[in-house]
């Protein structure tokens, strides 16, 4: 199992020329970071720090997964400067999608936890908490874009 850095190296490389190769480039970046999810919960469950643990995660594995993102989307927006803003659009829609499935995956991952049974809050995190989440991985997003932007 590659951890999201070998992946990154391994891919950092390789020229994308549309968003479908975009997106087929960047699912082994998204496989990585739920696995990394799954490994944060248990790190954090064994060191006995619970609370917040699927925010923390989720927040901490997002991030990591769209910033390793930023080279490739700015390689495709630096090779067709005649479409940024197509481009743009279409990397956001896909990290998007990416960020939608790792949410996802968190979400049944603890649901399935027989360890994160034991609290609630982890297990079934509440509307209140879910929302909160949902904001702050919006602010994600924004920087995301913003960093893309500058960078490219």
């Amino acid at each position: 199992m590659n951890t999201v850095k070998e992946i990154y190296d391994e891919l950092k490389d390789q020229p994308v020329k549309s968003s479908a190769e975009l997106e087929q480039l960047l699912q082994p970046l998204l496989m990585t970071a739920k696995r990394e999810y799954q490994r944060g919960v248990n790190r954090d469950l064994s060191r006995h720090f619970i609370d917040g643990v699927f925010s923390r995660q989720l927040l901490i594995n997002a991030a990591s997964m769209l910033s390793l993102t930023e080279p490739y989307v700015e390689s495709c927006l630096q090779q067709d400067k005649d479409h940024r803003q197509e481009v743009l659009s279409e990397a956001e829609r896909i990290t998007g999608k990416m960020v939608d499935a790792l949410t996802d995956a968190a979400l049944k991952h603890n649901h399935s936890s027989c360890a994160l049974s034991n609290f609630p809050d982890e297990h079934h995190p509440s509307p209140e908490t879910f929302k909160g989440v949902l904001v702050q991985l919006e602010g994600l997003r924004r920087h995301w874009r913003q960093q893309v932007i500058q960078a490219a």
